[in-house]
């Protein structure tokens, strides 16, 4: 069996001054100063820059600056993009997982593969995306 070779790439906020521009209008939460520990969620237009397109990624790292945690990315998967929400350490991560059903009498080992194909970010947050893609 042949070995497989893998690209491991970056891509910054720099990388992108002349990326294509999509507006998505998201919800963002806003906290109440009158009420603190209440929050509500505004929806507000937002730009995203294509990070990457027409590629296979077959594990990706998204970390942004902390004003960007409010801000979904959207991956492109099975040719629809898909609103991912940022965990609180301003990160977001995916890879293949190996994984078996122990309920099963004979388990089968199986790999969840997600294949993501394009990945936009909000535009004016900093960030850091990097990915793995087969050559």
């Amino acid at each position: 069996m042949a070995a497989k070779h893998y690209n491991v790439r970056q891509v910054t906020n720099y990388d992108l001054d002349d990326a294509p521009i999509t507006t998505y209008t998201i919800s963002i939460p806003e906290r109440d100063d009158a009420s603190p520990h209440d929050i509500h969620f505004i929806d507000e237009e937002v730009e995203y820059k294509t990070a990457l397109s027409n590629v296979e990624i077959l594990k990706l790292g998204y970390c942004c600056s902390q004003d960007g945690i409010i801000y979904p990315i959207f991956l492109e998967m099975d040719g629809e993009y898909h609103q991912i929400n940022i965990g609180k350490e301003c990160m977001y991560e995916f890879q293949p997982e190996t994984w078996k059903n122990v309920n099963d009498e004979e388990p089968i080992q199986k790999t969840s593969d997600v294949i993501v194909t394009g990945v936009k970010v909000p535009a004016n947050i900093v960030f850091t995306l990097e990915y793995v893609t087969e050559e």
